[in-house]
């Protein structure tokens, strides 16, 4: 069974983490999903070295290369 979800691709000017990191022109893809509104990937994630997830303060923390 192949499940098709619509959405649209589009590109962030800038992406701004605490006013000390900053990305651009950044894809992210924006589904009709309320548990999933907006998808970042690869464009953003491959400017950073490591992602950790803090579920108890529900952040994403990022450290930089």
């Amino acid at each position: 069974m192949v499940n098709v979800v619509v959405g649209m691709a589009i590109n962030l000017k800038e992406v701004c983490i605490d006013d000390k990191f900053c990305c651009y022109n950044v894809k992210a893809t924006v589904i009709d999903n309320a548990q999933a509104p907006l998808l970042l990937g690869n464009g953003l994630l491959d400017r950073v070295e490591t992602v950790t997830i803090d579920n108890e303060n529900k952040t994403l923390n990022f450290k930089l290369k």
